[in-house]
């Protein structure tokens, strides 16, 4: 039951505390002050993509559910995968990436497919890991990343610079009342119809 003392209800009830600078440092992509934790940058230079794909996983979800917090493990990849969505140029090679030059996945791999059918030299990368912020704000797509921060900064760049924003992603597109590029909202799929067999009278078996 509660009781009150000096003007404050005191329950038994525990009231879980989650531990807020970790779950910032993990989703920011920092390096953790006490050394004792695991750097994630150390994990993705040495055992790759993967494993610190696991780790910021594992780590996420056990931060939550030490204050009974259950969350599906989906809504953590997408984030994840977001952080990990981007290559760092170290060899150029006859590609036009530039050295140092940080693009992302589905870019570098594009860039090297007609690089590699051209008979050139395709470019090197590694895998970096940013945090949320950094990830969004670096977005391809000027719509998307003005919808998280700094929109003014954002918006006006954009406008000086002359920027078209090609409507590539999912969050843009959703900006816009768009289709999504995903499922039948793919370009492939736009002329295709899916076939009801309950309209054409037929059951599962395909007779009438």
């Amino acid at each position: 039951m509660n009781s009150r003392r000096s003007g404050r209800y005191e329950t038994d009830d525990e009231i879980p505390v989650i531990e807020l600078s970790r779950i910032i440092e993990l989703f920011e992509g920092r390096r953790p002050k006490d050394k004792i934790l695991i750097d994630p940058h150390k994990i993705l230079k040495d055992k790759g993509l993967k494993e610190v794909h696991l780790f910021l996983l594992n780590e996420l979800q056990r931060t939550y559910k030490a204050n009974n917090i259950e969350i599906n493990d989906k809504h953590f990849e997408v984030i994840i995968r977001k952080m990990t969505g981007k290559i760092k140029i170290k060899d150029a090679g006859d590609t036009m990436f530039l050295m140092g030059e940080i693009t992302e996945r589905r870019k570098f791999l594009e860039e090297n497919a007609v690089v590699s059918l051209e008979g050139g030299k395709e470019a090197v990368g590694q895998p970096v890991l940013l945090g949320i912020t950094k990830a969004a704000l670096s977005a391809n797509s000027w719509i998307s990343a003005a919808s998280f921060q700094e929109t003014t900064k954002i918006l006006t760049e954009a406008a000086i610079e002359g920027d078209v924003d090609h409507l590539k992603g999912l969050k843009e597109n959703v900006i816009m009342g768009r289709l999504i590029p995903a499922g039948t909202g793919h370009e492939k799929y736009k002329d295709t119809f899916v076939k009801d067999d309950f309209h054409t009278g037929k059951d599962k078996t395909g007779t009438l």
